[in-house]
């Protein structure tokens, strides 16, 4: 089940999430992203509760990234089961997707992170975020030769394109669940194709 909220400050979250809390908001298209939703559920095979919190202004967005640590350039983060998303008065200059896309990439990172005991790593989460939202048409694809992807993080400015390039390159000899099921039972990096 997702519940969708505006944030109304950081402050006011961190000491009482439950007060933060205001009426649904009802601009987003609620269908797509809970339908889509419902078959991520069906790929991780795990359900959970997740709040997704919409920052109203630019203010509060900046607030909760120092206090959070989020880098200011994000456009939501995910911590367990709450998204954070940053106001749409503040997209114009991404070019990372929709909102709903957005949102549904978070969603992503709250079903792997749920699911897991040992995380994947860092690009098998991003790439299937940006798989399962639908965001690959906003990445490159790019070489993945010599890139030791066991120690890829998120100051690398390539992150996403090599990410996304790994997954779309394993997936030429192997179905998308067969690499989710290969990490979900600890498989390491090295252990899957180059």
């Amino acid at each position: 089940m997702i519940k969708y909220y505006k944030l109304i400050d950081w402050c006011t979250y961190r000491e009482d999430p439950l007060s933060s809390m205001e009426l649904k908001v009802f601009d987003l298209r609620d269908e797509y992203i809970n339908e889509s939703f419902q078959k991520l559920v069906n790929v991780f095979q795990r359900t959970c509760s997740i709040g997704v919190f919409i920052a109203p202004s630019p203010e509060i967005w900046k607030d909760l990234c120092k206090n959070c640590e989020i880098p200011e350039w994000a456009c939501a983060a995910t911590f367990e089961s709450t998204v954070f998303v940053k106001p749409k008065s503040m997209w114009s200059n991404f070019n990372v997707g929709t909102f709903e896309e957005t949102v549904l990439h978070e969603l992503v990172h709250c079903l792997i992170g749920n699911q897991q005991q040992d995380p994947f790593p860092i690009w098998l989460n991003e790439a299937l975020a940006i798989y399962y939202s639908d965001q690959k048409k906003y990445y490159n694809q790019i070489s993945i030769e010599g890139i030791d992807f066991e120690t890829l993080g998120y100051d690398h400015k390539n992150l996403y394109d090599l990410s996304i390039s790994r997954l779309m390159y394993m997936l030429e000899s192997q179905s998308i669940m067969s690499i989710i099921k290969s990490f979900q039972k600890g498989g390491k990096t090295y252990e899957v194709n180059n």
